[in-house]
């Protein structure tokens, strides 16, 4: 595979110099994980002195949590949101496909019936019950 290159994952929910979750939230989920995973979450100071150090500890809590909610029934919720989310893109990952397959039906239904192919005309009805 020339000229494809692997990028790891940025796992930036949790900094302090991201902005999807508000300041509280993002407090809270890094304290709890801090005590889950046994270490101290990095301040802001030494999230700007050292990047890869602040980037490994946050690669570690998603570790955590991604092998801590294989149990369906404590987690069902979220087991339920990853099936409907998988549906949902296995969905529009085929959507091409079934557009295809109906304007291919849609030109199909209208050849059959421009060129009359399998019609059902009044003489052909007469025709067969004579027989």
């Amino acid at each position: 595979m020339q000229g494809i290159r692997w990028v790891p994952r940025k796992h930036t929910e949790l900094s302090h110099f991201d902005t999807i979750l508000d300041s509280g939230t993002r407090d809270r989920f890094r304290n709890f994980l801090a005590r889950q995973i046994g270490k101290t979450a990095p301040t802001r100071e030494s999230e700007d002195a050292d990047p890869a150090g602040a980037a490994q500890y946050y690669v570690e809590c998603n570790n955590y949590l991604r092998n801590n909610i294989y149990d369906t029934d404590r987690f069902r919720v979220l087991f339920n949101e990853n099936i409907s989310y998988g549906f949902r893109r296995n969905l529009y990952g085929l959507k091409a496909y079934g557009i295809a397959i109906n304007l291919l039906a849609v030109l199909a239904a209208y050849g059959l019936y421009r060129y009359h192919i399998f019609a059902v005309t009044r003489g052909t009805v007469l025709d067969a019950s004579k027989t």
